[in-house]
């Protein structure tokens, strides 16, 4: 008996990468900064990359940087890569970059994943876990416990709740 890899629907992926990073305090996107020497967005866009059942990737990227974006890429990304790379202005909030991702994919994509472009961890696992998940629900978000301890305050800044 051998393993056999699922089929899939054609996917798409579309990343989000309009924000500037203002609450981040740098004075460029964060999607732009470097892991490891490597620029988040490039991280984040290989990651889906990799994965056989992505059809093709759309970042929406502001448009004071969408040149700056497209050399980013080029530079990081493989030709193959590359070639399944769409790239479009993204909009003033979060939504209307998505939009604007979802409105450049070709319209053979039966099956949607969004994900924020400057966040680069993301692994294959949850990747096909989300595709699953979205075949056999309709929609699904990925999610991990919070690690952190979370406290409840008053409006007089006072601990009086530890969350669970």
């Amino acid at each position: 008996m051998h393993n056999q890899s699922p089929t899939y629907p054609p996917v798409g992926v579309v990343l989000p990468a309009g924000g500037i990073g203002a609450r981040f305090g740098h004075s460029q996107p964060k999607q732009f900064l470097a892991l490891r020497g490597v620029p988040m967005l490039a991280h984040t866009c290989r990651a889906f990359l990799q994965i056989p059942a992505v059809s093709v990737v759309a970042v929406a990227a502001p448009a004071e940087y969408l040149q700056a974006t497209l050399a980013l890429l080029q530079a990081h990304l493989s030709e193959d890569d590359f070639a399944r790379l769409l790239l479009t202005v993204g909009g003033a909030t979060r939504q209307d970059s998505v939009r604007a991702g979802l409105q450049i994919l070709p319209p053979a994509i039966e099956l949607v994943l969004v994900h924020d472009a400057a966040r680069p961890l993301i692994d294959e696992a949850t990747i096909l876990r989300c595709i699953e998940g979205a075949i056999n629900f309709g929609a699904v978000i990925a999610a991990v416990p919070v690690k952190d301890t979370l406290k409840k305050v008053t409006e007089a800044g006072r601990i009086s709740q530890t969350i669970d």
